[in-house]
């Protein structure tokens, strides 16, 4: 499914992340490797699951569920709230990943989740940060 004409420039941002080791067969990659994306469905979940998935990863998405997206049928989708421990736990019942990629939810609580499970945890955020919007 061709991405929407809107996404390009999130596409060629994240393309950036994979020159610092995460190809297919480096660090962490490969065929058979394991991603968990938390998030997935907003603006750049997508092309980090297509970006994954080209790279060899066999790639699950954890989120609540309110906003379904048309991932391809080998995407695994786990349904579970990640702001809190207990659902993350639940929803993904010991299961280990070779990396993660956190782009919605509380990230403390994520990452403490994900502690022990994940080779690699890379955090996704943002603010608003434009001159005015707080006063220093």
């Amino acid at each position: 499914m061709p991405l929407p004409e809107t996404r390009r420039s999130a596409r060629r941002r994240f393309d950036r992340l994979w020159i610092i080791g995460f190809e297919a067969g480096g660090s962490g990659g490969g065929m058979g490797a394991t991603a968990l994306v938390v998030g997935g469905a907003g603006p750049t979940g997508p092309h980090v699951v297509e970006g994954l998935r080209a790279r060899g990863y066999r790639v699950s998405v954890l989120n609540r569920g309110v906003h379904p997206y048309p991932f391809p049928d080998d995407v695994e989708r786990i349904v579970g709230d990640p702001h809190f421990a207990e659902p993350i736990e639940a929803a993904l019942q010991g299961r280990c990943f070779d990396v993660t990629i956190a782009t919605y939810g509380r990230l403390r609580v994520t990452s403490r989740v994900m502690a022990g499970r994940t080779g690699h945890f890379i955090a996704v955020g943002g603010t608003v940060a434009y001159r005015g919007f707080v006063d220093p």
